[in-house]
């Protein structure tokens, strides 16, 4: 609408709305679940140069809303020549894209210059159930530069919700991004596990398992992560290492303190880091450790993964952090990594470290991101993460993604990239029976290989080398994070992963199955309708479906 020198629309979150483009999604109503998560925008645009504007929101159920405004990131690396055509149409490389979603201050006031500017209005009904029934939500806009038009952007701004009567079910797909516990320690200015970072790092930990995160990334040792040959990231090691001679001692205090505190923020599975280094299993991880009164390396570079030091090391830790896990009624819990993303000729020296861990923890889980399946046909990995972009050449139960795979219409969060092509990983999950979703990045900030520190708002593709958005969804803020629109986005993905296990519920397996087939979302991650109109059709079709069995019922 046009109204006193501003146009106004209410707009679907699939929307990715740029300065100088046009919301396409409008909508003025929807449907969700009592205790669904769902989120609209509302897209203001003045006439003259800029405008200064202040949000209300009015409604019965404001104790369930939350006002965000969404601001933009450059992307120097957002397109490259090996993508797919499936990105955002017109966009490219060195461009503002619409990203954070950054809090109101105090005053709700925010700049609108001469172009769109979205505000992200978010109905929680996770955290405290929904009212059943029709509510209406007024945005109320007021341009706070011209006081003659205080009143100017008013009650025909308006949004209608319908709460179903019904839950989603709990989620059952394990889902985890890694944490970078040294970028945290970088960003917050504080020492690894003092009081002050288990305080941002609980902030942290709080938004990603509201976000549906139920397993974490612990750093028992430095992670061997991205990491370049010969060099070290900062020293994160849970596990206190004293040598006394030729005996190792452990001390697991701070471990415990550790997986006591993200266990009561809510996570329930916890994958070890890495006992080797990444991309083939060739040198031990990183370890400090205590040796006449100094700490030092002891481990590194300079060793081999399968040398008689090492494997002895691992043998000595492993026993006693057995006994740690089954004191402490953790050990069904955990996941052991080994290497990422070995290549195939490193499966002698996996196997060596594998074996090592087996022999004193005869059942324990292991899991990692492959390429190959050798490693899981040869029994070295029982929870195999496959790379999606091949996912047709070996089927897992388990997925992940990475910035690579965007060649062939894979699902990806690059922030060139349609929000649908994010959303659709749900349906795709649902299709592929998938037990498990993971990706590398949650708040990586650093660039490629980890030489330099970066600032996220201002650098979003690891200084060059990744394509932008790969390596995080998250910005710090504060003593904690803010959200990007993509990660919105994931979640609602796992929330329309529940929504079709709720239809499962009434209709059957095969039911949903078919639909999805005859809808053209097929059995691997890349083939499904490349629509947001699409998407937003699909969810409503299924809403109408439950509301209709319910109907029945009655």
């Amino acid at each position: 609408m046009k109204k006193n020198n501003a146009e106004i629309k209410t707009v679907n979150a699939l929307d990715k709305v740029f300065f100088d483009g046009e919301p396409c999604l409008t909508e003025t109503r929807n449907t969700l679940m009592k205790n669904e998560v769902f989120s609209f925008q509302v897209c203001v645009k003045p006439e003259t140069t800029s405008i200064k504007v202040k949000c209300f929101i009015d409604s019965d159920i404001n104790e369930y809303l939350s006002v965000r405004f969404v601001d933009c990131v450059p992307a120097r690396n957002a397109k490259n020549p090996y993508m797919d055509d499936y990105v955002l149409e017109g966009r490219g490389n060195n461009e503002l894209y619409p990203d954070i979603l950054r809090p109101y201050k105090k005053s709700g006031e925010i700049f609108v210059g001469g172009g769109w500017q979205s505000i992200w209005i978010t109905v929680d009904g996770k955290s405290r159930l929904l009212p059943v029934g029709k509510h209406i939500i007024k945005i109320r806009l007021y341009n706070t530069y011209d006081k003659k038009a205080w009143d100017a952007f008013d009650e025909r701004c308006v949004y209608t919700l319908e709460i179903i009567d019904g839950e989603l079910p709990k989620i059952d797909i394990i889902n985890s991004r890694w944490f970078h516990y040294d970028c945290i320690c970088d960003k917050h200015n504080v020492k690894p596990f003092s009081e002050r970072f288990y305080n941002i790092f609980g902030n942290y930990l709080d938004n990603a398992v509201k976000h549906g995160m139920n397993m974490l990334y612990v750093p028992l040792f430095t992670p061997a992560l991205d990491t370049a040959v010969g060099k070290y990231r900062k020293t994160i090691q849970l596990v206190k290492v004293e040598i006394k001679g030729n005996k190792h001692c452990f001390d697991f205090s701070e471990v415990k303190r550790f997986l006591d505190f993200v266990d009561s923020h809510g996570i329930k599975y916890f994958e070890f880091s890495h006992l080797a280094t990444q991309w083939g299993a060739e040198h031990p991880m990183k370890v400090v450790a205590t040796m006449d009164g100094k700490k030092k390396r002891v481990f590194g570079w300079e060793d081999e993964a399968v040398g008689k030091e090492y494997l002895s090391f691992l043998e000595d830790f492993t026993k006693e952090l057995k006994d740690f896990l089954i004191k402490n009624k953790y050990l069904d819990r955990v996941f052991f990594h080994i290497s990422d993303e070995p290549p195939i000729d490193a499966i002698d020296s996996f196997r060596a470290i594998h074996d090592v861990v087996v022999e004193n923890i005869p059942n324990a889980k292991f899991m990692d991101a492959l390429s190959h399946e050798d490693y899981y046909r040869n029994g070295l990995i029982n929870y195999p993460f496959a790379g999606i972009s091949t996912f047709d050449d070996f089927r897992a139960d388990c997925i992940y993604y990475c910035g690579c795979m965007c060649r062939n219409y894979e699902t990806n969060c690059h922030l060139v990239m349609p929000l649908q092509r994010i959303r659709v990983l749900g349906l795709q999950m649902y299709r592929n029976a998938t037990k498990g979703f993971l990706q590398w990045g949650y708040n990586y900030y650093y660039s490629m290989l980890s030489e330099r520190e970066i600032d996220p708002y201002s650098v979003t593709d690891a200084g060059g080398a990744f394509e932008a958005g790969d390596s995080f969804v998250v910005y710090p803020y504060n003593d904690g994070v803010i959200n990007s629109i993509r990660y919105e986005t994931t979640y609602d993905a796992f929330q329309d992963y529940a929504l079709l296990k709720m239809l499962e519920m009434y209709k059957g397996a095969d039911y949903v199955e078919l639909l999805l087939e005859n809808e053209g979302v097929k059995k691997n991650y890349k083939d499904y309708p490349r629509s947001a109109k699409w998407q937003i059709e699909f969810r409503a079709r299924i809403h109408n479906e439950i509301i209709a069995i319910q109907n029945s019922k009655q």
